[in-house]
């Protein structure tokens, strides 16, 4: 009876130690993306039209993002700053912190959007059906539109380098590019990514 009572008591006290564990290390993540709050928001969605949301961002995404600002292979002098200052652990739990998040619709002006839901279906092909992403691809649904259009404007003149996304972007006009964005950014999440 003895030896029940006390594997009892340590399973008791191992659960507790786990869930303080558990709840410091999210408090030490959450720590590390308060870096992030001023411009990306606490909860990860940006209230600022040319800076992207990251909530609910595919995390292997960000970390490519990240290391590539931290190189320098992608250009954006606060950014190159901050991610140079992140170690590899850091990084990781910065994008499981924002990948965590809760996605919302952006916003933005429905004519636009409703004119966009034509020429969105090229999108769908790499970043999902309901624009969620994939591993490397990023989610587009919810995001900044004036952040798209930017990023967009950016591949097809090749001062970001994008691959596929050059060649995309470089058979969009303005006009494409405004419909599209508008269109991705009014969905609210990933289960009505399809009605704006």
């Amino acid at each position: 009876m003895n030896n029940l009572k006390t594997i009892i008591t340590a399973s008791v006290c191992a659960a507790f130690f786990n869930l303080q564990v558990r709840a410091a290390d999210q408090e030490a993540d959450t720590n590390i993306a308060q870096t992030c709050f001023e411009c990306h928001g606490q909860e990860g969605i940006s209230n600022n039209p040319d800076i992207p949301s990251l909530a609910a961002q595919q995390p292997d995404y960000m970390i490519h993002q990240l290391k590539s600002f931290s190189a320098g292979n992608r250009n954006n002098p606060l950014m190159n700053k901050i991610a140079a200052g992140l170690s590899d652990d850091d990084i990781v739990k910065v994008t499981a912190y924002f990948a965590s998040r809760q996605p919302r619709s952006a916003g933005g002006n429905p004519v636009l959007a409703s004119a966009g839901e034509t020429d969105v279906e090229t999108c769908f092909e790499c970043h999902g059906a309901k624009a969620q992403g994939h591993r490397y691809t990023p989610r587009l649904a919810g995001q900044q539109p004036q952040y798209l259009v930017t990023q967009l404007k950016k591949f097809r003149d090749e001062s970001r380098a994008g691959g596929v996304m050059n060649l995309v972007a470089d058979d969009l006009s303005d006009e494409n590019m405004e419909v599209v964005a508008a269109y991705l950014g009014s969905f609210q999440s990933d289960e009505d990514a399809l009605t704006p």
